[in-house]
């Protein structure tokens, strides 16, 4: 019998393939009409920072610009993350956005900061004061187009079709609701171009305006191409992941290159003991 005329349940495979990869995680919903401040959870704009510290920069000496940044002591969010600090992540003034494209974390054209305590004396205008980058409104050396508040929400994430674990996960599946046992078929094998399209969609659909599956702190990460870890890297922990995203007016807030995804990377040990300084760093795009 020729599996591919058998006319699959969609929506029961894809509810089955969450249920049996969802892990913990936290989304980053974005909060529209708030303007945040210095110290805040955010995406883009001016940074907190710690003014005994120099501030980073790339290897040309350019300083680099807040992609986003967390606040654990106003975030409801629990082990690995800390309860108090700042984490920020930072990226490049280039056309890659600080990006190497491999698989050393060298961190030399972006960075991750974690700040154990916050200052609260410090302000705007002596962050500013240091050559520090607000917005940078220029798609050509930033896919930031405006400064977003976000919080954190705690949210089960699955697996999708670029995830080490979907093929098993897709296979038990079928098995599961479908009584048949496919072997070693792959998804795409097993199913109808257009089925398989519509599956796959139905892992990365938001209700945000974000492309490829949302923000999110753990959990799965999304990829418009491919992940660009091995299965047995040590990099096996997702710390961030900025997505491209549309606001209601169908402008772009955010744009990796063409309606790509960026992801942060880090081993789940460097986590729990807030050791930022291996963390790997890469986006892709269509």
């Amino acid at each position: 019998m020729d599996m591919k005329k058998i006319d699959p349940p969609l929506e029961a495979l894809l509810e089955d393939i969450k249920a049996r990869t969802k892990v913990p995680a936290y989304r980053l919903r974005v909060q529209r009409g708030k303007t945040p401040g210095l110290t805040d959870s955010k995406i883009g704009g001016l940074p907190y920072w710690d003014l005994s510290r120099p501030y980073p920069a790339d290897e040309k000496g350019q300083p680099l610009q807040l992609l986003a940044q967390i606040n654990f002591g106003a975030e409801d969010m629990d082990k690995p993350f800390p309860k108090t600090g700042l984490l920020q992540f930072f990226i490049g003034q280039d056309e890659v956005f600080g990006c190497n494209f491999a698989s050393a974390p060298d961190q030399k054209n972006y960075r991750v900061v974690y700040h154990p305590e916050i200052d609260g004396s410090v302000t705007p205008d002596q962050v500013s004061a240091l050559g520090v980058p607000g917005l940078v409104d220029d798609y050509r050396t930033s896919p930031l187009e405006e400064v977003l508040a976000i919080r954190a929400e705690r949210e089960d994430s699955s697996a999708n079709d670029r995830s080490f674990v979907f093929e098993d996960a897709f296979r038990a599946a079928v098995k599961a609701v479908m009584g048949v046992d496919i072997g070693e078929k792959k998804s795409w094998e097993f199913l109808e171009e257009d089925a398989y399209d519509e599956l796959f969609e139905s892992f990365l659909d938001t209700d945000d305006g974000c492309e490829n599956g949302g923000h999110w702190m753990l959990g799965y990460p999304s990829f418009t191409q491919e992940d660009p870890r091995t299965e047995d890297s040590p990099f096996d922990t997702l710390l961030l992941q900025i997505d491209s995203m549309q606001d209601e007016e169908n402008n772009y807030s955010i744009l990796w290159g063409d309606c790509g995804v960026c992801n942060f990377f880090i081993a789940r040990t460097d986590l729990e003991r807030l050791d930022f300084s291996r963390v790997l760093y890469n986006w892709d795009c269509c």
